[in-house]
């Protein structure tokens, strides 16, 4: 468990620094650093967890998706423009970031795999 807390902490300053980087340059390409945050998340929890390495890897896409919609949330109540405002728009970002989280989260989870396995 301790490894996806972990994973979950890199996912949240890694995410928080692109976006936050993203709206203050001005540049929107800077926020798919959020996305690249869960393979480096899931990187390491693979890397950290000596059995079922995959498994919590994968499972990083839960409190990952939901740091997607809080961080979504608090941008609607600082007024930044966001597509989905409010809680409901925080429950349409977990349903849509979930699926992409569970891919992003398997690469990175099976290349944390395949690099602690084959030292």
């Amino acid at each position: 468990m301790k490894p996806i807390i972990i994973g979950s902490l890199v996912v949240l300053l890694i995410s928080t620094v692109a976006l936050g980087a993203s709206h203050a340059f001005g540049w929107s390409s800077l926020g798919y650093g959020a996305w690249l945050s869960m393979v480096i998340g899931s990187f390491i929890v693979s890397a950290r967890e000596p059995k079922h390495s995959f498994l919590y890897s994968i499972l990083l896409a839960v409190p990952a998706s939901l740091i997607f919609a809080g961080i979504n949330y608090l941008y609607g109540v600082l007024g930044v423009p966001v597509d989905f405002a409010g809680i409901r728009g925080a429950i349409i970002v977990v349903g849509m970031a979930l699926p992409i989280s569970i891919i992003l989260c398997a690469i990175g989870g099976g290349l944390g795999h395949a690099y602690t396995h084959n030292k």
